[in-house]
């Protein structure tokens, strides 16, 4: 979970986190809850959030590419029929994943 990233992120002396939103808890390598600011941690987990939503297409296209046999079958057709070009099934395939889900921005 992003929360408790940031939370790691803000509280170095945490290595283990419970629980979801607000009802996190931190604790230190002697199983100690140790007290979090959710002043530094807010503006973490919003900052790391926003890095995950604009990688988001990165993992929407690993799931929506052909399976990788299917595309080195793909591509082996289409250099045998002279076709390694924008009008072969290779090249349509990717590109319209490509085109359905575009790089997010990333700065």
């Amino acid at each position: 979970m992003i929360i408790h990233d940031a939370i790691r992120n803000t509280h170095p002396t945490v290595v283990s986190v419970t629980g979801m939103g607000t009802e996190c808890r931190g604790y230190d390598v002697n199983s100690q809850e140790v007290a979090l600011d959710w002043s530094l941690i807010e503006p973490e987990n919003a900052r790391l959030q926003a890095i995950a939503d604009s990688l988001a297409y990165q993992q929407q296209r690993r799931l929506a590419y052909p399976r990788i046999n299917d595309q080195l079958d793909m591509l082996w057709h289409a250099i045998d029929q002279g076709k390694l070009d924008k009008t072969s099934d290779f090249y349509t395939a990717l590109a319209t994943v490509k085109a359905q889900y575009p790089k997010g921005d990333t700065q």
